[in-house]
């Protein structure tokens, strides 16, 4: 499992990364940055396993990220509107939508980043498709995300090396299809949140309640009545 202070530590390494690439108006890096670290924010905060991340919709998504309180008061969010096969769910295809808050206890900062990736992606003249998309327009794999998940974490231990336990072998300890989900869990359950919260934001992908068909737009409004259980898993981060 990623330990909060490792995320916080890939978050401020990514930082320095865009700022370096946005101080050179490098607009390929600046997405590749914002892709790296979505990928680590939405599988802490938003408890998915790293292969449902490249199924976000980006159509869909740039139109809810909420920065500031919304009209009925719910607290600033991202809305992760996905579509796929997911487990547990046969062979259908299904559209599944994931809430976080847009910005965590610890400081976590999922509204900014998932913004920063949608206006990256606009640059490059991305604005329809997969919000993980290679150069065709086609679904990232979870391979692609590897090579980032591995370089940050070889990276913050060396700078960082008390962030792992003595003789911890990445490659071996960490891998990006569960390490995110599972950091989350163990941080929600350290900061108190309760375990009935937990286990319904960790089976959104099996049939439950959550999961409704429709219109994504549909979906998004239908479970804005959900919005607290969401934000009182993601929030306390």
């Amino acid at each position: 499992a990623l330990s909060i202070e490792q995320m916080i530590e890939i978050q401020a390494t990514l930082q320095e990364e865009w700022d370096t690439a946005q101080a050179g108006h490098d607009f390929v890096s600046l997405r590749e940055v914002s892709e790296t670290e979505c990928f680590f924010l939405f599988t802490f905060c938003g408890s998915m396993r790293g292969f449902e991340v490249p199924k976000t919709v980006l159509t869909e998504l740039r139109q809810m990220v909420r920065h500031d309180s919304g009209p009925g008061g719910e607290d600033p969010h991202v809305g992760i509107p996905l579509f796929g096969r997911f487990k547990a769910r046969s062979s259908a295809l299904s559209k599944v939508l994931i809430l976080m808050a847009a910005t965590t206890a610890s400081g976590l900062q999922p509204g900014l980043w998932t913004q920063r990736l949608i206006d990256s992606l606009g640059r490059v003249g991305v604005t329809s498709g997969w919000a993980f998309q290679d150069e065709n327009g086609a679904q990232r794999s979870l391979s692609f995300f590897a090579d980032g998940f591995y370089r940050l974490l070889f990276a913050i231990k060396d700078r960082k090396p008390e962030l792992f336990e003595p003789g911890a072998d990445i490659y071996e300890d960490y891998g990006p299809a569960r390490s995110g989900r599972r950091g989350g869990t163990s941080r929600a359950t350290n900061v108190g949140v309760s375990a009935s919260d937990i286990d319904w934001v960790n089976r959104w992908n099996t049939g439950g309640e959550e999961i409704v068909s429709g219109p994504m737009r549909v979906i998004y409004a239908e479970r804005k009545h959900l919005m607290d259980t969401f934000l009182r898993f993601s929030k306390p981060l």
